[in-house]
């Protein structure tokens, strides 16, 4: 962890494959050729950094591997790799027992760009507490089948970009959590992965709220959902100002989906409070479905969705799926030029 102004950058320089399994305490950077001066750039990934293992690792010391705390115009670019050999991880104990590859807190204007993370433990980043964030030109990949693998995640933080990326993982391509405020995702290719999600958001009648999000130019390929929005029955709080525009759709599950019950399964109470959902907008989605409900807006009996409009959409059946429909209810809004209908919006 490191606090401080830096104008240029930071430490990471690693040539070769570098463990920090069998260090114990701080790891001194200098020896690997960071300068720290505030006017060198020190901010680049070479090579390969491997996470320590399973039996090397304290559970009860951190939630993340790598850590930037409190650095103002932190700069992290490379074209080296962070392994998170994942696969020893994901059978053990309770995602609290993983660690995420890269986080980052309260880090203004900070740069990620031209990394690759390959199976991370948990999240392959993390954003927590900033403002101006721009990651760019990364790589994040683990297999569809790896437990909360989310490739970024973001909570807490503003005026954000995610741009030109390749994210395939085993959860959200990008999860939007509580607090985030004017988010732009632009060109990202999704897939395997669980879409591009806000949320979920209030859990344990927790009061969350995000808005001004744009997704953009963005490919779901082969996951297990596209644009999704999701809220936990009984929370409060507010989801605004979203717009998911020119996807393409490859054979995609739940391309569209709006799951106000989120969690929950079978046995969800009304509850006296939801996650207001409103003035969101899906416009021109192109491709496939690999599921017979391509569309899917489930918005709660407590606080209906609003202004939720729909336009420009065609969605064909992928593989063995005939026909593709839509399902929803305490919706209000409009679609036009939709394939397939949504009878619930004139």
């Amino acid at each position: 962890m490191v606090k401080g102004e830096l104008t240029i950058g930071f430490i990471i320089i690693c040539v070769g494959v570098l463990g920090f399994g069998n260090v114990e305490g701080n790891v001194d950077v200098i020896s690997f050729g960071a300068c720290g001066d505030g006017k060198t750039d020190d901010s680049q990934l070479l090579g390969i950094l491997l996470i320590p293992n399973t039996s090397e690792w304290k559970s009860n010391q951190t939630h993340a591997w790598i850590i930037f705390e409190e650095v103002e115009a932190l700069t992290v670019v490379g074209s080296g790799k962070i392994d998170g050999r994942g696969e020893s991880w994901w059978k053990i104990g309770t995602d609290a027992d993983r660690p995420t590859s890269l986080y980052f807190k309260r880090c203004n204007n900070l740069q990620v760009s031209q990394i690759i993370s390959v199976n991370t433990p948990r999240n392959h980043i993390s954003i927590q507490d900033c403002t101006g964030p721009t990651i760019s030109n990364v790589n994040l990949v683990a297999p569809g089948e790896s437990p909360n693998t989310d490739g970024i995640d973001i909570a807490a933080s503003s005026q954000i970009t995610i741009k030109d990326s390749n994210i395939r993982t085993g959860d959200d391509c990008v999860a939007m959590n509580g607090g985030v405020v004017g988010i732009n995702i632009i060109n990202v290719n999704c897939g395997p992965g669980h879409g591009i999600s806000v949320g979920s958001l209030g859990r344990n009648g927790g009061t969350e709220s995000v808005e001004q999000v744009l997704v953009k130019h963005c490919t779901f390929n082969k996951t297990q959902n596209g644009a999704r929005i999701k809220t936990v029955p009984g929370g409060k709080g507010y989801v605004k100002g979203v717009i998911y525009e020119d996807i393409t759709l490859i054979d995609a599950g739940n391309p569209i989906m709006i799951d106000q019950y989120y969690s929950c399964g079978d046995h969800c109470p009304s509850g006296a409070s939801a996650v207001e959902i409103s003035n969101v907008s899906f416009v021109g989605f192109h491709g496939t479905s690999a599921v017979k409900n391509a569309i899917s807006l489930q918005c709660s009996d407590t606080k209906a969705c609003s202004d939720v409009r729909m336009e420009d959409v065609t969605i064909e059946p992928a593989g063995n799926i005939e026909e593709v429909c839509s399902v929803c209810s305490n919706v209000r809004g409009y679609s036009r030029t939709t394939t397939p209908r949504v009878p619930c919006l004139s």
